[in-house]
């Protein structure tokens, strides 16, 4: 008996360090529904699996400044256009940009109009306030909204990535909710096909199909939307 409380002590210490420890933990990354062959270890780190068989591919990171996630970015409103801020002073580059027009059968990609700005140590300005009168393929200026395509290039002249964003308003502007990737059409099959893409800004949409609404899946439960969207 002498020996129990000893023994008791430590063993709920130990039930406590490691409840502690699990929940300390990084919890695993949700993998969208549309990629398959990944998995998660108990950090969450993301690894591709073969289908063949064989060893696993860790996902690795890259150290370079010139990845998606700091490239494209979603540009703040000002008085003339739009202001573009990579957050890195030793950035450099041109933007050239253009509007797509209000007929789409008429220009069905955008038309640049010898219109670009500089990148000056990660930022720049694109004055939207120029593409008016003869310019305004658009009819921003009546309508009050428009959809803008917009190509970066480093000072080499590479081209670093191609957006596009709906902006609004006249004169101030704002960029406006945009699809900034996809849709795409992933995994067909005679009962069900998976429709994704990503946002510029947090939304819940939803796809319409012969009268009946389909909701995207929601990844984090963020009650104001997600970026990413899948609709099944």
């Amino acid at each position: 008996m002498k020996y129990f409380f000893p023994f008791m002590y430590l063993f709920l210490s130990a039930v406590m360090l490691n409840a502690q420890e699990s929940v300390t933990k990084k919890a695993p990354s949700p993998i969208p529904l549309v990629y398959t062959n990944i998995v998660t270890d108990a950090e969450g780190a993301l690894s591709f699996v073969p289908i063949t068989g064989g060893k696993e591919a860790p996902l690795i990171e890259s150290q370079s400044f010139f990845t998606l996630d700091n490239i494209r970015i979603t540009p703040e409103g000002s008085q003339t256009g739009l202001v573009f801020d990579f957050k890195n002073d030793s950035f450099n580059g041109t933007i050239y940009y253009g509007m797509f027009a209000d007929e789409p059968n008429k220009h069905p990609q955008e038309v640049y109009f010898n219109r670009s700005a500089w990148i000056k140590e990660g930022k720049a300005e694109i004055n939207i306030s120029k593409l008016s009168g003869k310019y305004d393929i658009a009819n921003l200026e009546e309508i009050g909204s428009a959809k803008i395509g917009y190509r970066i290039v480093d000072t080499f002249g590479k081209i670093l990535y191609d957006g596009r964003i709906n902006i609004e308003g006249v004169g101030p502007y704002s960029a406006g909710l945009s699809i900034i990737e996809g849709p795409f059409v992933n995994k067909v099959s005679e009962q069900e096909v998976f429709i994704s893409f990503t946002t510029n800004k947090p939304c819940s949409p939803d796809v319409e199909v012969n009268g009946k609404k389909y909701q995207a899946i929601q990844m984090m439960g963020n009650p104001i939307g997600d970026l990413h969207h899948e609709i099944r």
